[in-house]
């Protein structure tokens, strides 16, 4: 048995994953003990006497919490304790630059996309240990849902007939407002005009949406260098990745309202859960989007046991999946959504899952249609989909792999 620590009670969403971790883990043996912000205090004293009479194995954290902990009285409370930190990167690792490079000596950091780990290792030398995790569903909290839904959890059919009358859910913030937070100030670039940087990247991202982010940074950045005879150095490359990351926010911000809107001008009404809608002068205008406005991540579970397709657009992870889409098959909904190397490895198109190319957009109302309108089809793909989900994709597979990994250290 290993005793571990997790940490709750800042993100609703990195709390309904942690809930899932630890439960998978209770189930194989193992001892978990939290610590929540509200109690730190008291969860701190008797996480040391845990430590005193038991021993620890490893800190278990999303997105880099409670990484610096006890550095205010000097020195790292996971190195000083000689305890391992699994930090799970739920964003890409650009967003967490100070953090990463600050991260504890003994860090195990895994990452939802491949591309991820090709970047970790090229800008965190710092960070030796960096594997690549899939994401995944939240398996016991669904089962919860569909309990409180008087559907069995053992009935797959019961689960994927039963009624739904929302057609089509797409359960995401338009974050526009908040990505124009990141915008740095364009003093700190002065090799270029960032302004006409900005747009050309993001045209260059919006036209070729195969590309990673800090890719199409690099590549026009280069260009920009070389036409002033400048030096690139790594360091100043990291620095404009760092500065002008905002840019993935707006091309992810772009496709999803895009995604939603195609599909409400062609008539299929679309239930959106999330801020930001509220701003767009189209989304109010139409009598197709229901905006149910913001709901914590474990209250999105029900709309999709609700919904007879679960529509999704990626986070700008092109190695990589969301959890959207594990959660809208596990919940019995058919899952549309656009394509990612990961998840062509994963499923097979129109058997399990309808994927899409962001570059083809036009194309998902044809596909929605066709799926709202073909009860049997819909419903053989939600069946196939759920069973692919409930083997593979859920936080259990995860957990096992987490403790396959620590047992090789």
């Amino acid at each position: 048995m290993k005793n571990f620590v997790l940490i709750k009670g800042v993100y609703d969403t990195m709390d309904l994953f942690t809930d899932e971790i630890i439960k998978e883990l209770t189930l194989l043996g193992h001892s978990c003990h939290v610590l929540h912000v509200e109690t730190m205090d008291v969860d701190l004293k008797k996480m040391m006497e845990i430590r005193r009479d038991f021993g620890l194995d490893a800190v278990i954290a999303f997105n880099n919490l409670g990484y610096n902990m006890g550095e205010e009285q000097g020195g790292n409370l996971w190195d000083s304790m000689g305890v391992k930190y699994i930090n799970i990167l739920m964003d890409h690792p650009f967003h967490y630059r100070k953090q990463l490079e600050g991260a504890p000596k003994n860090t195990t950091l895994y990452v939802i996309d491949k591309n991820h780990v090709t970047y970790v290792r090229r800008f965190f030398e710092n960070i030796e240990e960096c594997h690549f995790l899939a994401h995944a569903g939240c398996e016991h909290a669904i089962l919860e849902a569909m309990e409180d839904a008087g559907i069995s959890g053992n009935d797959t059919s019961a689960l994927v007939f039963s009624k739904r009358p929302i057609d089509v859910l797409y359960a995401g913030t338009l974050s526009r407002v908040m990505i124009e937070q990141l915008i740095p100030d364009f003093k700190d670039f002065p090799e270029i005009n960032g302004v006409i940087f900005s747009r050309n990247c993001l045209e260059d991202l919006i036209g070729n949406p195969n590309q990673t982010t800090e890719a199409v940074i690099e590549k026009n950045l280069r260009r920009e260098f070389e036409e002033r005879d400048l030096e690139l150095t790594e360091e100043r490359l990291e620095d404009y990745i760092d500065g002008f990351r905002f840019l993935d926010g707006f091309a992810v911000s772009y496709f999803r309202e895009m995604a939603v809107r195609i599909l409400v001008e062609s008539g299929i009404n679309v239930h959106v859960l999330g801020l930001g809608w509220e701003k767009c002068d189209w989304a109010l205008e139409s009598q197709n989007l229901t905006h149910i406005g913001k709901v914590d991540a474990k209250e999105v579970l029900p709309y999709m046991l609700q919904s007879k397709i679960v529509l999704n657009t990626l986070t700008w992870f092109k190695d990589g999946a969301h959890d959207r889409i594990f959660n809208g098959m596990l919940s019995g909904a058919t899952v549309v959504t656009d394509e990612s190397a990961y998840l062509k490895g994963e499923f097979e198109n129109n058997r399990e899952i309808a994927m899409f190319q962001l570059k083809e957009l036009m194309s998902l109302p044809a596909i929605v249609k066709d799926l709202l309108e073909d009860d049997e089809k819909r419903m053989d793909m939600a069946i196939k989909g759920l069973e692919k989900a409930r083997e593979y994709h859920t936080w259990k597979p995860a957990v096992r792999e987490i403790l396959d990994d620590l047992g090789r250290v």
